[in-house]
């Protein structure tokens, strides 16, 4: 599963710093001891030629790497009742050392040591995503029961409850707009980056943020029901899911570790009996065979071939879910893009102003949007920023183009403009009809 990322949130840069959980600090810290251990025991067998200073660092990388994988191998067998790719890595190593390879045992655990710690820092970064989207969920709200307002808790909402949603709070559950209008930041919900327009009778959803105005709204859905709960479960669904590599690694790997460990035997014993080759000589062959037979290096290719590609992603601003989703895209020929946000910035600017006196028409529209927080609004007050117009205030404050202004016959002129009657019926100048043409996207496709 791959969702997108909001327009303002989207990263142009890796990651400065990873947030490790308790289990995967762990895991990175046995990995460090593993390779320590190695590289201590590779320093003391081939450059000092000590071999107390190779033996105890060799130990120490046994014990690191080999624990933990000892004990997932226990636990399958006698849990799950079958042989694993765990129990293989450990014996292979174990008999490495038993003939004097104490080195490639010590190889082999690191690798695998890495592969498990790749795949956990995967899965947390998952973890990461579902609790930040957990995050966009309020504590509670404000609600409307039996005439009289009260703050209840997420969990205590229920469906036909009124919400009171006022500028600046995050909406807690899916609801319908009974009275009032505004604006609803839906970014961290869907990407699109501009506001949309919400009056009476359309649906808000949950984890959106109200930006502009009051409304009364009435609970449809349940919290664990909502539109943000939904999201939160198809990301998780989005965990499990595995690359078509990981799937067959993981059909195969129980069989192909029975195969390897019942044919080692079958080695020693044809070597040392068949061949009449001698005990010492066919133990080291048998587990010779045993250690090339360790798939270490399949183990770790695929969690690291993911990684990076998901790394290299994530630094143009792509987050991959899964590693399913990665493999997917391998073999999609046509992609459909999201203009808003994706192909374009998400933020409005003014490209041209058709009046017959453009500083006139740009200073009236800007003193008309100063007090709004509408990107429309915010643009138009930007653009006369820029081209030193000084806001024309003479015309009350209102909230947006729009909403304050109703359309009706105009009842007096003003040289170059055209007027309108405001809701309390006086007669106010306003923008002609052409001068509506304010704000395009950078992208040059669409004009409002």
């Amino acid at each position: 599963m791959t969702l997108p990322l909001p327009a303002a949130q989207r990263p142009t840069s890796a990651p400065s710093h990873l947030h490790l959980d308790p289990h995967l600090r762990r895991a990175a810290l046995l990995t460090a001891l593993t390779l320590v251990g190695l590289v201590v025991g590779l320093l003391g067998e081939f450059v000092l030629r000590r071999p107390e200073v190779a033996g105890l660092g060799f130990a120490a990388a046994y014990l690191a790497g080999g624990l933990p994988a000892a004990r997932e191998a226990a636990h399958a067998l006698i849990r799950e009742r079958k042989l694993d790719v765990d129990l293989l890595m450990v014996l292979a190593a174990l008999g490495a050392a038993s003939i004097g390879q104490a080195a490639d045992g010590a190889v082999l655990l690191f690798l695998f040591s890495l592969s498990n710690t790749l795949q956990d820092w995967a899965m947390g970064r998952t973890k990461g995503a579902i609790e930040a989207l957990m995050n966009l969920n309020p504590e509670g709200a404000t609600v409307r029961r039996e005439g009289r307002e009260q703050w209840c808790a997420l969990g205590e909402i229920r469906v036909g409850d009124l919400l009171i949603v006022r500028p600046g709070e995050r909406i807690a559950a899916d609801a319908r707009v009974l009275s009032g209008q505004t604006s609803v930041d839906e970014s961290p919900m869907t990407g699109e980056s501009v506001p949309v327009d919400k009056s009476v009778g359309m649906t808000l959803a949950s984890g959106t943020v109200n930006l502009n105005g009051s409304v009364v709204a009435e609970v449809v859905r349940p919290a664990g029901e909502s539109t943000l709960a939904r999201l939160v479960a198809l990301m998780e669904q989005a965990q499990t899911q595995k690359s078509r590599a990981e799937t067959l690694g993981e059909r195969w790997e129980s069989p192909y570790a029975t195969v390897v460990l019942l044919g080692t035997p079958l080695v020693f014993a044809g070597l040392h009996l068949g061949a009449q080759v001698p005990l010492a000589e066919a133990w080291a062959r048998a587990m010779t065979f045993m250690v090339v037979a360790s798939p270490c290096a399949v183990v770790i290719s695929t969690p690291a071939v993911m990684l990076s590609a998901m790394a290299a992603a994530a630094r143009a601003g792509v987050l991959f879910k899964s590693s399913a989703a990665l493999d997917t895209l391998a073999r999609v020929q046509t992609i459909a893009f999201d203009k808003t946000g994706t192909l374009t910035e998400g933020r409005m600017r003014v490209t041209e102003v058709a009046a017959p006196d453009d500083t006139a028409a740009l200073a009236l529209a800007a003193g008309l949007e100063a007090h709004s927080e509408h990107p429309i609004a915010q643009a138009i007050v930007e653009a006369a920023r820029q081209r030193g117009c000084a806001p024309d205030l003479s015309a009350p404050p209102r909230r947006s183009l729009g909403t304050a202004l109703r359309p009706r016959p105009p009842k007096a002129r003003v040289p170059g403009r055209a007027t309108a009657a405001w809701r309390t019926g006086s007669a106010r100048p306003c923008l002609p009809t052409s001068v509506r043409r304010w704000t395009h996207w950078r992208s040059g496709a669409a004009a409002a």
